[in-house]
């Protein structure tokens, strides 16, 4: 048997796949995973909306698109990624706007 040693994954590249776009997300969690529920919601009409009794509000369902679940330690691990790759894209942003920044010199 080979000695252990540290293996990295990364995604294939060019491999089609399928995408789903979503634009609302429910987290769900049972005693040893976290269930991910990727949901597209537009256009919402009153037809849709179910009244909550007693709650001045109403319930819109979102069509579910596809459904992830995580042990635990992937979902802190996912975690922790998103939120560098969000770091990434407001570095981005800001480094943008400020090249961006009205020159006050000048007369528009």
């Amino acid at each position: 048997m080979s000695p252990r040693r540290n293996i990295k994954v990364q995604a294939r590249r060019g491999v089609q796949c399928p995408e789903v776009y979503s634009n609302y997300c429910e987290a769900t969690h049972s005693p040893f995973d976290l269930t991910l529920t990727f949901c597209c919601l537009t256009g919402i009409h009153e037809e849709d909306l179910t009244e909550i009794p007693g709650a001045n509000a109403a319930l819109a369902h979102a069509e579910p698109r596809v459904r992830v679940t995580l042990p635990f330690k992937v979902a802190k691990a996912l975690m922790s990624m998103l939120e560098s790759q969000l770091r990434a894209v407001d570095e981005a942003e800001n480094e943008n706007a400020a090249s961006q920044a009205p020159d006050f010199t000048t007369v528009h």
